[in-house]
C-alpha cells in the first residue's frame, strides 16, 4: 500500500517537535503498518492556518501525478492544519478526489473513518489547534502592542530609516541619512502642490526604489517619518499615535498639514460588513464570485450582490434574510447537543484512562532504562567487562530510548481541563447558528460560510444551491429543501459513510 509523508515546521506556532523527529515517527509508523513511503515532503516554517505551502503544493502535484497514493501519513493533525474549516475541506478533497485517507502517527491504522465519533473528534482536535493557533497570535499581538506602547517600531524599518538595535538588544530605528533625504522632498514637495506623479519623477532619480502606484501615498500616511508610531486598538483601548524613541524626518505639523491634503481627496469606502457573502456566493451561471454595491434610496443605502459578467442583481435583504432563515434551520435541539455532549465526553474520558495508562507504561520503562544506564556506567568505571567501543554502543541506544521516554512523557502530560472547557463553551452555540453567526466579524463570518458550505454556495434569485453541506448539519438537508431555501445538488458522498443517529434520528 503506497503512502506519502506530509511534515511541517512553523517558527510562530511553536511546535517542540523538528522536523527530524517528526519524519522518524512517520517512518516509523508507516514500516509497522506495512506502508510503503513513496515520497516525503516537508515544509519548513510556513503557515498552519493556510494549505498555501511550497512543499504541500508539490505533495498535491505528486498525488495528482501517480494516482496511487492510499494514504497521507502525517506526524499529528496540527501539523497538517491549525484551521479548522480549511483542514476539513482539504480531508474531503483528497478522500473524494484522490481516495486518500489521512493518517496521523497518533492513530491506529485500523481507525473506523466512517464512525460519527471518529469525525467529531479529529473536528475537536482541529478546532483545539486552531484555538491555539490563535492564542500563539494573541501574545504575539499583546507583545507587538506593549512594543509600540513604549515607542518602538518592531517590523521592517521603512523606507529612510534602518532595523538597528539598541545597547540592551532591543529594536530601535535609525536614519539611513541618503534615503531621508528623499523622504523629506516627497512631503515638502507635496505640500507644494505638486502631484503624486510629479514627485515621482523627482525623487525617482534620487533613489526612491519603492514600487507600486500607491508607494509615494503609503509614504505621505507613515506617521513614523514624524517621529510618531501607531499604536493598535488593543482590548478596549482604541488606536491612537505616541511619541518614538526614533527620530522624525519631519516635522508633526507638516505630517498632519498632509493628512488633511490626503483625507480631502479620499474617496468614502464600501462597508464591507454589510455585505458578508461577497467573496463567498457565487454565481450560479459563471461560478465566479459575485460583488457587491449599492443603491440610494429613500435616505438609505439597500445592497446587492451582482455579476458583472451577466448583469445579474440579487437583493441583499432577500438573501441575508434567507441566509439567517438557513441558520437557524440548520441549528440544533437540546436532545441533539446532548447526545453530542455524551458522545464526545465518552471519546475524551476514553483519551484520558489510556494516556494514563500510557503515563504509567512509558514511567516503568524509563525507570528500566535509568537502571540500565547506571549498571553500564558501573561495569565501565569499576570493571574491564566491557571496552570503551561496547560502551559507547550501549550508551548510545540506551540514550536514545531514554530521550524518546521522555519525550513520550512529555506528550502525555496534556491537561485535558481545557478540552472540557470548550466542549461545554462550543456545543451549547449549536443551538443557535444565527446568533453565533451575528456575533463573528467579517472574516470569521465569511469562513464560518465556506466551512458549512464549501465554496460552491450560489443563488438563483429564488432559493440557495450548493453541492456540499458540512455533514454536522446533514440531517435538515430535506427540511432546507422543502422551505426553498437551499438545494443539495451533490450530496457529499461522506454522509452515505456515516453510521450511528442522534435522538432525532440525524
Amino acid at each position: 500500500m503506497n503512502a506519502v509523508g506530509y511534515i511541517r515546521i512553523s517558527t510562530k506556532d511553536q511546535s517542540q517537535y523538528s522536523l527530524e523527529y517528526q519524519e522518524q515517527n512517520v517512518r516509523q509508523y508507516c514500516e509497522r503498518n506495512g506502508l510503503t513511503l513513496a515520497a516525503l515532503f516537508k515544509d519548513d516554517g510556513e503557515s498552519s492556518y493556510t494549505f498555501d505551502r511550497p512543499d504541500w503544493k508539490a505533495l498535491e502535484a505528486f498525488i495528482k501525478k501517480t494516482k496511487s497514493v492510499e494514504y497521507l501519513v502525517i506526524f499529528d493533525h496540527d501539523r497538517f492544519s491549525r484551521n479548522l474549516a480549511e483542514a476539513l475541506m482539504k480531508i474531503k478533497e483528497l478522500q473524494e478526489k484522490f481516495g486518500i485517507k489521512i493518517l496521523a502517527t497518533t492513530e491506529s491504522f485500523d481507525t473506523d473513518f466512517s464512525d460519527p465519533s471518529t469525525f467529531m473528534m479529529r473536528a475537536f482536535k482541529y478546532m483545539m489547534a486552531e484555538n491555539e493557533l490563535w492564542r500563539i497570535r494573541s501574545r504575539t499581538k499583546a507583545g507587538m502592542y506593549h512594543g509600540a506602547l513604549s515607542g518602538r517600531f518592531l517590523t521592517t524599518a521603512p523606507f529612510g530609516f534602518k532595523n538597528e538595535r539598541d545597547g540592551n538588544k532591543r529594536p530601535i530605528l535609525t536614519v539611513n541619512e541618503e534615503r531621508a533625504v528623499i523622504i523629506k522632498t516627497i512631503f515638502k514637495e507635496f505640500l507644494r502642490g505638486l502631484s503624486v506623479e510629479q514627485i515621482r519623477k523627482i525623487v525617482v532619480p534620487m533613489g526612491f526604489t519603492l514600487k507600486g502606484k500607491s508607494s509615494i501615498q503609503h509614504v505621505l500616511s507613515n506617521p513614523v517619518y514624524a517621529g510618531l508610531i501607531k499604536v493598535p486598538a488593543y482590548k478596549g483601548s482604541p488606536e491612537r499615535l505616541v511619541k518614538g524613541i526614533h527620530p522624525a524626518l519631519i516635522s508633526e505639523s507638516d505630517y498632519w498639514a498632509v493628512q488633511q491634503k490626503l483625507n480631502s481627496k479620499r474617496s468614502t469606502r464600501q462597508a464591507k460588513e454589510e455585505v458578508p457573502l461577497r467573496g463567498v456566493l457565487r454565481c450560479h451561471i459563471c461560478n465566479r464570485h459575485l460583488t457587491a454595491g449599492n443603491s440610494k434610496g429613500n435616505k438609505k443605502y439597500y445592497w446587492y450582490y451582482v455579476c458583472s459578467e451577466h448583469r445579474i442583481n440579487l437583493s441583499g435583504v432577500k438573501l441575508h434574510k434567507h441566509l439567517y432563515e438557513i441558520l437557524d434551520d440548520l441549528s440544533f435541539d437540546e436532545k441533539d447537543v446532548a447526545w453530542f455532549h455524551k458522545k464526545l465526553s465518552e471519546s475524551i474520558s476514553k483519551t484520558i484512562s489510556e494516556k494514563t495508562t500510557n503515563t504509567a507504561n512509558a514511567q516503568k520503562e524509563l525507570r528500566k532504562v535509568n537502571e540500565k544506564i547506571i549498571s553500564a556506567e558501573e561495569k565501565y568505571l569499576l570493571t574491564d567487562d566491557i571496552s570503551m567501543d561496547v560502551y559507547k554502543t550501549i550508551m548510545t541506544k540506551l540514550k536514545t530510548q531514554q530521550i524518546e521516554l521522555q519525550k513520550k512523557l512529555l506528550e502525555y502530560d496534556t491537561d485535558y481541563t481545557e478540552y472540557w472547557q470548550k466542549l461545554n463553551e462550543v456545543l451549547p452555540k449549536l443551538r443557535d447558528l444565527r446568533q453565533v453567526f451575528e456575533s463573528f466579524d467579517l472574516l470569521k463570518q465569511q469562513q464560518f460560510l465556506n466551512m458549512v458550505f464549501g465554496e460552491s454556495l450560489q443563488h438563483d434569485g429564488e432559493v440557495y444551491r450548493t453541492s456540499f453541506l458540512h455533514p454536522l448539519f446533514a440531517h435538515n438537508r430535506m427540511t432546507l429543501k422543502e422551505k426553498g431555501l437551499l438545494i443539495i445538488e451533490q450530496p457529499a458522498s461522506v454522509l452515505l459513510e456515516m453510521s450511528g443517529s442522534a435522538p432525532d434520528r440525524s
